[in-house]
């Protein structure tokens, strides 16, 4: 089938703490997927493959702001706070 909608995607992932005061982004997924970092600018800053469960990326060297996790066609904002 083509041009089908899987509706629970977007609840696959849950990306915590929001807002993020430490170094380490936790994102816990119950599928493989591959997930885009961007900033406000719409700039790639990096591309990741999630493993199903437990996931971390540092984000040590991202200044505070907001950004976007990108997954699929969907948009997660998060925010860091320093």
């Amino acid at each position: 089938l083509t041009g089908i909608t899987d509706l629970n995607f977007h609840a696959s992932l849950k990306l915590y703490p929001n807002p993020v005061e430490s170094s380490v982004l936790h994102l816990n997924t119950s599928r493989v997927m591959q997930v885009g970092l961007y900033n406000q600018l719409g700039v790639c800053l990096g591309n990741y493959t999630l493993k199903v469960g437990e996931n971390t990326i540092d984000i040590s060297a991202l200044p505070a702001g907001l950004y976007w996790m990108r997954y699929a066609e969907i948009s997660q904002k998060f925010v860091i706070i320093r």
